[in-house]
């Protein structure tokens, strides 16, 4: 029996489908029948497992294919959409799986529920399917854009209206950032963006770091956190802890399709250098946050300790510019992500429901910028078994 590459997907489509509509039975029943719960969640293991233990079956030569439908840019070649399920792919979407099902269990603990939320978290999960398994750059930034789309719509049922309007800018600002990545990879005159077909000398110093900015600000890794852990603005409490799990699928999509661009350039990513920045532009730079600096303290006629922290980090950073990598940076990124979630779980021990996710993100970023295969694996499958 041949098994392709099409088998563990609709396998996995099919059991989180599954959870869904047993989920809703349940609720339908007045909550009376305790086995329909039972059933939704040996469904939704199914889900997580198909990728993996049905991947196995996948023939090597079956293992990619064309999706139905196909972009040309202006003056360019049709290209039809293709997707691979690989290693990556399976991890993927498991991932992607297991996060679903644990937001549709999450909603239907809620007492008061948007009546749209279980369709969009469904509808998430299907969408993160096809993102793991996509094998082109424009492809991918599509897909995000759909994903980061359907996640702004799930938020707003779980989170109060400034962050849901965080998340909302921070994802729309992430898609232009992938975008600004593939521009800037069509300089080297590639004829493709299909992840096998680009040159690692066509992946520049600068498009990786366009292409990090872009999953930093879907992760929510520091300083692009949207969360503000303000007691006063939680509308319902009740929601607050599946606001993290619900944007979750946003920040491990971001992450995957860096994790394929880096592996694209075929080097040692402690090697990976930053974009060259002239002394000139460093010293402007430098100049700059000094008059912004001084300006606010003009207007508030005291010293504003927060932007004199914010300007001092900066030129430092700018000063020892020439010598850090791009590692340097997400270990940096990561660092400050660990400490401000450890220092809202402390003040407010409440909200480890929702930064534990940006913890995990932040151990798989850390994984990424080591750059060995264990850890990648570890960073992988921390994603999983969270």
């Amino acid at each position: 029996m041949t098994v392709t590459a099409e088998v563990p997907l609709v396998c996995s489509a099919a059991a989180l489908c599954a959870v869904a509509l047993l989920l809703a039975l349940h609720e339908r029943t007045g909550r009376r029948w305790s086995w329909i719960v039972a059933i939704a969640l040996g469904a939704g293991v199914a889900a997580v497992a198909a990728p993996i233990f049905v991947g196995l079956l996948v023939e090597p030569a079956r293992s990619s294919g064309h999706a139905l439908w196909e972009w040309s840019a202006a003056g360019g070649p049709t290209i039809l959409a293709s997707y691979r399920f690989d290693g990556l792919a399976e991890i993927g979407v498991a991932v992607g799986a297991a996060y679903t099902v644990a937001a549709l269990f999450g909603a239907r603990r809620m007492t008061r529920r948007h009546p749209l939320l279980p369709g969009t978290l469904l509808a998430m999960g299907l969408v993160f399917i096809a993102l793991a398994v996509t094998e082109d750059l424009i492809a991918a930034s599509v897909v995000l854009g759909v994903l980061g789309a359907l996640t702004v719509l799930g938020t707003v049922a779980v989170a109060p209206l400034p962050a849901t309007t965080r998340v909302a800018a921070y994802l729309a600002v992430g898609i232009e950032f992938f975008v600004l990545a593939a521009l800037l990879l069509s300089r080297s005159g590639g004829a493709s963006f299909r992840f096998d077909a680009i040159l690692p000398t066509a992946v520049s110093p600068g498009v990786v770091l366009a292409c990090s900015i872009g999953a930093a600000l879907f992760a929510g890794l520091y300083p692009f956190i949207p969360w503000r852990y303000e007691r006063g603005q939680a509308r319902a409490a009740e929601r607050e802890p599946l606001r993290g799990v619900v944007t979750m699928s946003a920040g491990a999509g971001g992450t995957l399709v860096l994790l394929r661009l880096i592996g694209v350039t075929r080097a040692d990513v402690t090697t990976i250098t930053l974009p060259h920045l002239s002394d000139g532009l460093r010293l402007g730079a430098v100049l700059g946050i000094v008059a912004v600096v001084v300006t606010i303290a003009l207007q508030r006629r005291a010293l504003p300790r927060r932007a004199l922290a914010i300007g001092a980090s900066l030129g430092g950073l700018l000063a020892i510019y020439p010598a850090l990598h791009w590692s340097h940076l997400v270990l940096s990124a990561v660092l400050a992500t660990v400490l401000y979630a450890s220092a809202v779980s402390l003040a407010l021990p409440e909200q480890w429901e929702v930064v534990r996710y940006d913890v995990t993100l932040a151990a798989v970023w850390t994984a990424i910028a080591l750059g060995t295969p264990v850890a990648i694996a570890g960073g992988l499958f921390l994603l999983v078994a969270e």
